[in-house]
């Protein structure tokens, strides 16, 4: 099982819009610093003593949005 922790929340996107332009299209990276733990035994899953493991990535909320007004990820 996986559980999306750590979200890249919408008011982030919204508020990185206040000063910047996301192109239609654009394709959106998250670098979130997760690569460090790689070599680490067992901290890249990140599981818990249930063994749900949990990772960083966009909200729901911020990946609708950046799909549906600025046509992110689509093909």
């Amino acid at each position: 099982m996986f559980r999306n922790s750590n979200r890249f929340a919408f008011e982030k996107v919204n508020e990185f819009e206040k000063k910047n332009t996301i192109p239609p299209h654009a394709a959106i990276l998250l670098l979130t610093g997760w690569s460090k733990r790689f070599s680490l035994d067992g901290q890249y899953c990140n599981a818990d003593n249930k063994d749900v493991m949990h990772y960083t990535g966009f909200s729901l909320e911020a990946a609708q949005y950046l799909v549906d007004h600025r046509k992110c990820f689509r093909h």
